[in-house]
């Protein structure tokens, strides 16, 4: 998933997770695309005829094309509605949908995208699929309300040390419910925390659903599911340069069952896939 970083076997999934060296923005394959390919390092990056098929998520991209390498790609959770995400093919099957991403290396003149967004941002989504980014509320909503979903969480510290937290149940409700999660299962190798956000409503720094419990969300920065206020928030604040990862207390990308609350992680991301989805094995 992020350039020019930390890799371990994809094989190994009870025991970590690995994030690919390279993003190939070269297969930017819509889901209606191209036919042609490319040859990058002598890896011959195929793209297929798919003719005119929209795929709502990136398991159904497989479905349609098994052999789709990763990379980015225009799928459509909400009809008429397209959005480029970056689908993670290789592991466990592969079709997992990237919903959000915080530290890719950044190109030469890129800025670092701004997490500390209010309610209208993240309900949209922002960022680039090439760097960081968030993928919506709204699209969250979408693909995990019309199939039963799973989550994982891929973590990185400063010291490159690559750990994971997957949960067999996630989804998020509507606006009207305030986008609601409901999350449970997990299974992984850095610490359950997530379970403290089950039942949690979104709030954002204008639009606080927290206002009884601790005005969480005006507190700390960045969206996230907040109770009272959290065991994790991977949309805190990067950690300032030069910082190896020390941190504000919670202000941070923070995991805290595994690297505590004055931690800042070097790199996160959450990916999902359908429960129905069945590997090309």
């Amino acid at each position: 998933m992020f350039p020019n970083s930390v890799s371990i076997p994809r094989s190994q999934k009870d025991s970590g997770r690995s994030f690919p060296s390279d993003i190939d923005t070269s297969s930017n394959l819509e889901v209606k695309p191209l036919s042609s390919a490319s040859y990058e390092g002598g890896v011959n990056r195929r793209r297929p005829h798919w003719n005119s098929v929209i795929t709502r998520n990136c398991a159904e991209v497989l479905v349609y094309f098994p052999q789709a390498p990763s990379g980015i790609y225009t799928i459509h959770p909400i009809p008429g509605t397209p959005v480029e995400v970056y689908c993670d093919m290789d592991y466990d099957g592969g079709g997992w949908t990237v919903i959000q991403r915080r530290g890719a290396p950044l190109e030469r003149g890129v800025v670092r995208q701004d997490f500390a967004q209010g309610w209208s941002a993240y309900e949209k989504g922002f960022g680039s699929a090439e760097q960081d980014y968030w993928i919506g509320l709204t699209n969250i909503a979408a693909m995990t309300r019309m199939e039963d979903s799973e989550l994982v969480f891929d973590l990185v510290d400063w010291d490159d040390e690559v750990r994971f937290a997957s949960y067999k149940v996630f989804q998020v409700s509507n606006s009207a419910d305030d986008y609601r999660l409901t999350t449970g299962g997990y299974v992984g190798n850095a610490g359950d925390g997530f379970f403290a956000q089950n039942n949690a409503t979104f709030s954002t720094k204008d639009n606080d659903k927290t206002l009884n419990v601790g005005n969480c969300a005006s507190l700390y920065p960045g969206g996230w599911w907040f109770t009272k206020c959290h065991s994790s928030n991977i949309n805190g604040n990067y950690a300032a340069e030069g910082s190896n990862g020390v941190a504000e207390y919670a202000q941070g990308i923070t995991w805290s069952r595994w690297k505590g609350y004055y931690h800042s992680l070097k790199q996160a991301q959450m990916q999902i896939r359908s429960k129905s989805y069945k590997p090309f094995w």
